[in-house]
């Protein structure tokens, strides 16, 4: 059994002085060989010349450990490009041109592949090295190289889509042509990462690291995290940015889609070691929501404010009726949304009346406003003329709003 463990040794160091590289296989073996030297040495009593070979063994298996970290770093940075607009394109459901591709969002109930983020021929190269890095006692670094080499790639992706991150300060100073244009690859953008990018990323750390599960949520929350702030830095950028009316229509836009995909995130975002990752998805959430409900209430307060002086001449639609109209018209394309924020708001008694007031508050600023401005009027008869007019033209809006229930 000595003059076994001690050709097996010699054979073992023969390979580990190599570079891993010029064979994994024969280097993981001989790594096995040196492992069970190991125990023999140790287990039995031999005297000087087997404490001799133990030390030796020791400093061989600290070089393996070494050496597979340079071969997990080398393989796994040369292997890790950003993937392309185009191999994302491809993932997608199949539409009429690339350029409708490029600029439509994915259907929602479509059936979509998954990229390749790494040749599957190197996958399985890596995953043993994973996992022989758990008998050298070394997981860690190799836990960290795949957290610092993933998430940078990761980054260049978005990054590539168009994807930084942003603050409120450079949101606000953009212009609403940029801006509208900007929510809308926004949303595509973060369908694409939330659908295809983050769920690849999920399965080829699982694939690495197999049966390992706390490193694999581990490795996966490390690699996704700060692309994940990046990419959601915009939504809350744009809820903390000036308001203003017209805006209540991108934050309700923004909230749909955040909202429809927050199965998604909790799906592939599922674990105790991804938790930060699924709050900062849901705290956008709510923080869009509680924007739009903030711009709603600013606007009604707008409206009383508004100049009382400012009237028309004839006793005609005054424009600010005419806008309030169209305005609560338009919020009516978003009722469901519209639902969910104020129904949180409620005083707790179940009711779903939350919306329903805040409406109802809108068009009492415009009565009160409107009541202002009529006074404004020498001949009271105009007055009265005045009022009857914006009134009737708010309740043929309110009426022509469909589906809403008053």
């Amino acid at each position: 059994m000595l003059m076994f463990h001690r050709s097996s040794f010699v054979q073992a160091e023969s390979v580990i002085l190599e570079s891993a590289s010029k064979g994994v296989t024969a280097y993981l073996d001989a790594v096995d060989n040196l492992k069970s030297a190991e125990d023999f040495f140790t287990s039995k009593r031999i005297g000087k010349a087997g404490d001799d070979a133990l030390k030796r063994v020791d400093e061989l298996l600290r070089k393996a450990a070494a050496e597979l970290e340079n071969e997990f770093s080398r393989v796994l940075s040369e292997c890790s490009k950003p993937v392309e607009l185009e191999q994302l394109l491809k993932c997608l459901p199949s539409r009429s041109s690339a350029k409708d591709s490029a600029e439509s969002q994915p259907n929602p109930g479509a059936v979509l592949s998954l990229p390749t983020l790494i040749d599957p021929r190197y996958v399985p190269r890596l995953s043993k090295l994973a996992q022989k890095s758990v008998q050298l006692g070394c997981h860690k670094q190799f836990v960290k190289i795949y957290r610092d080499t993933r998430s940078s790639t990761l980054e260049l992706t978005l990054k590539q889509l168009g994807v930084e991150y942003v603050t409120a300060e450079e949101v606000q100073t953009a212009q609403a042509e940029s801006r509208d244009a900007k929510i809308t690859h926004w949303i595509r953008c973060l369908q694409i990462a939330v659908k295809l990018l983050f769920p690849s990323e999920r399965a080829l750390c699982d694939q690495i690291f197999e049966g390992k599960h706390a490193w694999k949520d581990h490795c996966f929350a490390a690699a996704t995290s700060k692309s994940l702030l990046n990419l959601l830095s915009f939504g809350q950028a744009i809820s903390k940015s000036k308001t203003s009316p017209d805006k209540v229509f991108l934050l309700l836009d923004m909230f749909d889609r955040t909202l429809e995909l927050q199965s998604e995130v909790e799906a592939v975002f599922a674990g105790d070691e991804c938790a930060e990752n699924r709050k900062s998805a849901s705290t956008l959430v709510k923080c869009l929501a509680q924007a739009a409900k903030k711009t709603l209430i600013d606007f009604k307060d707008s409206i009383v404010k508004e100049s009382p002086k400012n009237t028309s001449t004839d006793g005609d639609v005054h424009p600010l009726t005419s806008y309030v109209g169209n305005y609560i018209k338009y919020l009516m394309d978003y009722q469901s949304s519209l639902k969910l924020i104020f129904q949180e708001s409620s005083n707790g008694d179940g009711t779903k009346s939350g919306l329903v007031s805040e409406i109802s508050g809108l068009i009492h600023a415009v009565e009160t406003n409107l009541d202002v401005k009529a006074k404004q009027y020498k001949d009271h008869a105009l007055g009265i003329l005045f009022l009857m007019n914006n009134i009737n033209y708010i309740v043929r809006s309110i009426r022509r709003s469909q589906g809403f229930s008053w």
